[in-house]
């Protein structure tokens, strides 16, 4: 009860002038620091008393204590008296309670945050609607604080009347495109300014804009095409409905093959009656987007469609096959080959025929999947046959169609891709240039040192005029030779069982008594001479090297470049006259012929049939490469490349790489024969095999590089006659493996088929190798 006389006398004496009244207003005020209720009452009294000396900063000290304690009576006192409160934020919380923000100074912005957030709900309201109110500098400042989505002062400011500075506008205009908040893009709208940035302006722009001009011009009409590709973004109904209005049909050509690309776009489309003008892109249209009775009613014959899918993009031809069974009894074929059935088939890719084959096998229409198989590249046309696999009924009506439909079967789908591989290497070729029959068993031949005679051992000796492929000259008188060599200038020498002789255009001379198993040529125009009896000659008939009696020699050679001789019997044995060196060899074996290929490096052929190539110096001959064919009729070399020959057993001719041995090419002999020996000229690419039945083979060696057609790519239906030259070439080749070899054969049969009414095919007649086109 004191406290309270006390703190009213002090409020009666502070209202009087001078001395005693200052000291009653400092006590009084000291006391309502100290928290003295009955003082604060006394200060609030003060305030509510307009004559009282202290009645304005009463005022001020219950405002700002309101702003402290949110006192319920001292608010009510600051609104009843209008006090401010001194200072910040005091004074700006009491502006806004007394809905008196429109003093609020721009430099005080910062404070929105905060009097938006305050407890007080009048505050908050009044704050609020001064931001969606405030003009200017406030509005500008207000901006400028960066408010973030989502916060209240962020969407006071979206309700405003008034844009925000360009800054502001355009990273709202960024916001709203990359997260399309309702308010966010009301707003924008209703403040109709464009972005100034010129990244954003052309599509801000589509949204404002109805004006046909500024929406036709180039960078606004790209912009309104863009806005088409963001999905689920309301700017895409705002673009559907921008061409709408603008009645452009070119604009309309464009939202439809974009919809064809992005699904939400077809219910726009739908809604509104959009269709391309183009009746085959209608066609597509109507059939990506579901609307198969459209379709129908437009394409009944597919003709429209196929056209579109010829002109198709990959991706676009996807959808259209993957929408294709919805049309039922459409003719696939049409659709998706086209009516240039051999120019569409070249580009068509491989996933494309997979479906229309597995189309066409799901429909059952076996006749249309048969003659597709018949038309693409061989190899994917094996893969595809496997679809007659389960149904094991199907088969062509015709004989024809039945002898290549088993050629299909027969051929192994599993190994296609390897066979492809050996069928394109290129390889050297060979091609046959004669045949000569002689009367007996042919035993050797040899080419004379210009390479234009070749002389022949049978029963006698015959010399042939190679570019003639005649007899010029016979020489008889010997029994059954066994080896012949061409010395040039019409001299010819020969070695039988019993002697070694040399022929000439006017008689037969013997050289030497004994029996001769094989000759060779030296330098000089000279020659050796290897008896059985384990001699070696020279052409004087004197004895230039000796073998033991146990290992008599079977062959020999001579170096032209060193003169160095080579002896192959069950050992190998070189010998250097000029120096009188020896050195024998044993692998294992028997030798059975041997040729130089260089002046230091043999070539050796073993009687199982191994074939290796011997360094003669600078090399070890442990590391020698080596190969194998299947029985051996003799070994040479090529001049020049130092490429080794072979014959094997069958007849077969192998052309070997000099440094692996391994096969780049030869010749196939057309049927089994026994061959017994094997020449090759020392000027022309030409070799000479003799067999057993009495022929001699002439072989052009010429590095002729035979590449097959492009099978893993090219149609069948666009091969012709002419590609079998090449394709026999290959077929020629001794290395050649089986796989590859049966898939050679289906392509012969194929071609045979193809072409069976126009060109007489087999033995009978050969497909000429010229260009033959048939209209499929």
């Amino acid at each position: 009860m004191n406290g309270r006389r006390r703190a009213e006398r002090r409020v009666r004496a502070s209202a009087r002038p001078g001395r005693r009244g200052r000291r009653a207003e400092r006590r009084l005020f000291a006391a309502v620091d100290r928290g003295d209720p009955a003082a604060r009452d006394g200060v609030a009294a003060i305030a509510r008393t307009p004559d009282h000396r202290l009645c304005e900063p009463a005022k001020r000290y219950v405002a700002h204590w309101w702003a402290r304690t949110r006192d319920d009576e001292l608010r009510r006192i600051v609104l009843e008296t209008g006090a401010l409160a001194p200072g910040h934020p005091a004074r700006l919380l009491t502006l806004a309670l007394l809905d008196r923000l429109d003093e609020w100074p721009p430099e005080e912005a910062v404070r929105a945050p905060d009097l938006l957030a305050d407890p007080d709900p009048d505050v908050r309201d009044r704050a609020a609607a001064a931001c969606r109110t405030a003009t200017g500098p406030l509005h500008e400042a207000l901006w400028r604080t960066g408010p973030a989505p989502g916060t209240p002062l962020h969407a006071a400011l979206l309700a405003s009347a008034e844009p925000p500075p360009d800054g502001n506008l355009d990273a709202l205009w960024r916001l709203w495109l990359a997260h399309p908040d309702p308010d966010r893009g009301d707003a924008l709208v209703r403040w109709g300014r464009p972005a100034s940035d010129p990244e954003l302006t052309a599509t801000t722009v589509v949204v404002l804009s109805r004006d046909r001009d500024v929406l036709l011009a180039p960078a606004n009409r790209r912009a309104l095409l863009a806005a088409l590709d963001r999905d689920d973004h309301p700017i895409v109904d705002i673009a559907v409905d921008r061409i709408a209005e603008l009645d452009a049909p070119g604009l309309v050509d464009e939202l439809c093959e974009r919809a064809l690309d992005r699904p939400a776009l077809v219910p726009h489309c739908l809604r509104r009656g959009f269709v391309p003008r183009d009746p085959a892109r209608r066609a597509v249209f109507h059939l990506v987007t579901g609307e198969v009775g459209q379709y129908r009613s437009l394409d009944p014959d597919g003709g429209l469609l196929a056209l579109a899918y010829a002109a198709a993009s990959k991706a676009e031809r996807a959808r259209i096959r993957e929408a294709l069974p919805a049309t039922g009894d459409l003719d696939l074929v049409r659709v998706i080959v086209g009516d240039d059935r051999r120019a569409r088939l070249r580009e068509m890719p491989d996933e494309e025929a997979r479906y229309l084959a597995e189309q066409l096998a799901r429909r059952g229409e076996w006749e249309e999947l048969w003659s597709f198989v018949q038309d693409v590249p061989i190899a994917l046309g094996v893969e595809l046959f496997r679809l007659f696999r389960p149904l094991g009924e199907w088969a062509p009506r015709d004989d024809a169609g039945r002898r290549l439909f088993g050629v299909f079967r027969e051929t192994p789908f599993h190994e296609v891709e390897r066979a492809l591989q050996e069928i394109e290497r290129p390889r050297r070729t060979v091609a046959h240039r004669s045949r000569t029959a002689f009367d007996g068993p042919v035993t050797d031949v040899s080419f004379s040192p210009d390479g234009r005679f070749l002389a022949v051992a049978h029963r006698t000796i015959d010399v042939l005029d190679v570019r003639a492929g005649r007899t010029v000259r016979r020489h008889d008188g010997l029994d059954a030779p066994a080896a012949v060599l061409h010395l040039g200038d019409g001299t010819v020498v020969a070695g039988d069982a019993s002697r070694l002789v040399r022929c000439t255009e006017r008689d037969v001379e013997t050289l030497h008594a004994g029996p001769v198993v094989s000759l060779a040529r030296t330098r000089g125009g000279g020659f050796v001479a290897a008896l059985r009896t384990g001699e070696v000659l020279g052409d004087g008939a004197d004895v230039l090297y000796r073998t033991p009696s146990d290992d008599p020699p079977r062959t020999v050679a001579a170096d032209l470049g060193t003169g160095r001789l080579a002896v192959a019997g069950r050992r190998l044995r070189l010998y250097a006259p000029e120096s009188g060196s020896k050195f024998s060899y044993d692998r294992g074996g028997r030798v059975a012929d041997i040729a130089f290929a260089a002046p230091d490096l043999l070539v050796c052929g073993y009687d199982r049939g191994e074939v290796t190539v011997l360094p003669l110096s600078g090399g070890s001959l442990l590391g020698a490469p080596s190969t194998r064919v299947e029985g051996l009729a003799g070994v040479g070399a090529l001049p020049g490349t130092g490429e080794p020959l072979v014959v094997d057993g069958r007849g077969d001719l192998h052309i070997l790489g000099a440094r692996n041995l391994r096969t780049i090419g030869g010749r196939r002999a057309p049927e089994p024969a026994s061959p017994t020996c094997l020449a090759v000229s020392p000027r022309e690419s030409l070799a000479a095999i003799g067999d057993a039945g009495g022929h001699v083979d002439l072989l052009d060696l010429a590095d002729h590089r035979a590449k097959a057609p492009d099978l893993a790519h090219r149609p069948m239906a666009d091969m012709l006659p002419r590609h079998l030259a090449p394709l026999d070439a290959v077929a020629a080749d001794p290395a050649l493996g089986p796989e590859a070899t049966a898939l050679l054969r289906l392509v012969r049969a194929c071609l045979e088929h193809r072409f069976r009414f126009d060109v007489e095919l087999g033995e009978a007649t050969r497909l000429p190798a010229t260009e033959h086109d048939i209209g499929l």
